[in-house]
C-alpha cells in the first residue's frame, strides 16, 4: 500500500463557491462582517475584528489589520503589539506601568 503525505501528495482544488449569500456571488466581495447584534457581536470590516461595542473605536477587545491585540476594561488594559515585540499594561487612566519587549528580551 503506497503512503499518501496528504500535504504533498494530493493535488488542491479550489471550493467552490457558494451563490445567492445576500446578493453576492461569493464572500470574496464583502465588506464587513457581523455575528449577533449590537454591542453584544462579533465584527469585523478593514479595520480588523472586535467584540464589545458597535464600533471598533470603541471595543474593549479588537484586533486591527497590523495584528495589535488591545484588550481593555475598567481597570486598565493590555497591548500586545505584534509589530515592535511589546506587550504594554495601561492603567485605567491610560498611562504605560509596565511594557515586555518578548522580541528583545527586555523586561
Amino acid at each position: 500500500m503506497p503512503t499518501i503525505n496528504p500535504f504533498n501528495d494530493v493535488e488542491s482544488e479550489d471550493l467552490p463557491y457558494p451563490t445567492g449569500i445576500a446578493g453576492q456571488s461569493d464572500l470574496r466581495s464583502i465588506a464587513a462582517l457581523e455575528v449577533g447584534t449590537g454591542a453584544r457581536s462579533f465584527k469585523g470590516d478593514g479595520s480588523g475584528i472586535w467584540m464589545g461595542a458597535n464600533k471598533f473605536e470603541d471595543a474593549p477587545f479588537k484586533v486591527n489589520m497590523r495584528g495589535q491585540l488591545i484588550a481593555s476594561g475598567t481597570n486598565g488594559a493590555i497591548t500586545v503589539n505584534n509589530v515592535d515585540g511589546r506587550i504594554e499594561f495601561y492603567d485605567a487612566a491610560g498611562i504605560m506601568i509596565g511594557v515586555i519587549g518578548y522580541a528583545q528580551g527586555l523586561f
